[in-house]
């Protein structure tokens, strides 16, 4: 336990900014901290190196932040700890910080004025600010104000979502600039992982709002969404698709109103529940035997420094990304990440039986690394919020 106190507090002290109120990536060689070496707004406004903000170290504010944010609420539904709620409130800021007109939800914002932004986000930031919104509007922890700014943003996101659906049906959540782009596709020939993202959006505004349209909408979608996610998930799907998946899956199940329909949806989340414990433990199997001892440390260079890894031009815009996540000689990165990820996975199921083999997996890789010079967020995040969250889960069934 010990070690992952270690870990939540080294992603708050290393990763997190208190002056925007969210989590940044990396931490590059020679710097103190993950957010002293971001591209300047200048940068940003020129879209450079992408309009995504890949590979810079602010790509996924917001979300690491919605998922920190349902870690807070799971330790408050432990414990019942008022202490909490200034947490609590900290990271639904950072993540209100994103939230920017019409539905517009950036994947982060600048340390040097607080407000600036890549113009392109995808479906994956708009799900774990979504999810972790509903979180917190049904916890006992969300006061009124609060209530009443997710009740705006989530109706402004699915206003987003019907006006960017185009005569033949498809979504495609634009860029800020009204331009589509590369990873705002939300429905018409979508991943598996990926179909319930829009008719969970909806389903969440009709859930604060109570406002019929977006139940209409919601229902329109719903029954194709959920076909479509019947299909098996491949092996080679990554942690945190799935854990999307099961994200947009748990938020239907905790809003839906017809009790034939939960159970479908609980049937599916037990599926990914028991894919995402058995990646989780295979992962911790892994560096038990010492298969990324030499990548655990990855050192990180400032993101202007690397030669790009990607280099393409889409819809426009010009993208290079350093995308030093995927290079070889950080293999740990993924490893370590699908850890944490697959026991959330597992534990956002209210039907999965968490094992004890996974609680170990978690306080075993959290003893194994030393957070003090760690490089990036997801391991010290993600392992936390695992735990936390399974913790919860042990004490429901």
């Amino acid at each position: 336990m010990k070690a992952l106190y270690q870990a939540w507090n080294t992603a708050f002290s290393r990763f997190f900014c208190p002056k925007t109120e969210v989590f940044y990536e990396f931490i590059p060689e020679g710097e103190p901290s993950a957010w002293s070496d971001i591209p300047s707004v200048a940068e940003i406004e020129k879209n450079n190196p992408n309009p995504c903000g890949w590979g810079t170290g602010m790509e996924d504010s917001t979300l690491n932040g919605g998922s920190a944010l349902d870690a807070v609420l799971c330790a408050y539904e432990l414990t019942e700890d008022s202490n909490l709620k200034p947490i609590a409130d900290m990271l639904f800021r950072g993540l209100l910080r994103c939230a920017m007109p019409h539905g517009f939800i950036a994947r982060s914002i600048s340390p040097e004025d607080g407000k600036t932004h890549y113009i392109e986000s995808s479906r994956d930031q708009y799900t774990h600010w979504v999810f972790g919104a509903l979180r917190l509007y049904n916890s006992p922890l969300c006061d009124e104000e609060q209530k009443k700014e997710i009740k705006r943003v989530l109706t402004e996101i699915a206003m987003r979502c019907e006006r960017d659906t185009d005569a033949s049906g498809e979504c495609h959540l634009s860029r800020e600039d009204g331009s589509i782009g590369k990873v705002g596709k939300l429905w018409g020939g979508v991943s598996v992982h990926e179909w319930f993202r829009l008719p969970m959006f909806y389903l969440a505004a009709y859930h604060v709002t109570k406002d019929p349209h977006w139940k209409e909408l919601y229902l329109k979608y719903r029954n194709e969404a959920f076909s479509n996610s019947l299909a098996p998930i491949p092996e080679h799907y990554k942690c945190y698709a799935i854990l999307q998946m099961q994200y947009s899956l748990r938020a239907a199940y905790d809003c839906e109103e017809d009790p034939i329909f939960k159970e479908k949806l609980l049937a599916r989340m037990c599926t990914l529940a028991k894919i995402g414990e058995r990646k989780a433990l295979a992962s911790a199997e892994k560096f038990r035997n010492g298969a990324y001892e030499a990548s655990l440390y990855y050192s990180f260079q400032k993101w202007n420094r690397v030669e790009p890894l990607y280099r393409e031009v889409f819809n426009g815009y010009r993208y290079e990304n350093p995308a030093q996540s995927e290079r070889k000689e950080n293999a740990a990165f993924y490893p370590v990440r699908s850890v944490g990820e697959g026991a959330c996975i597992a534990a956002l199921c209210p039907q999965h039986n968490v094992s004890e083999d996974l609680m170990e997996a978690l306080r075993f890789l959290a003893n194994k690394i030393d957070f003090s010079i760690y490089p990036n967020v997801y391991a010290p995040l993600l392992l936390s919020c695992g735990y936390v969250t399974c913790l919860k889960c042990k004490k429901m069934e």
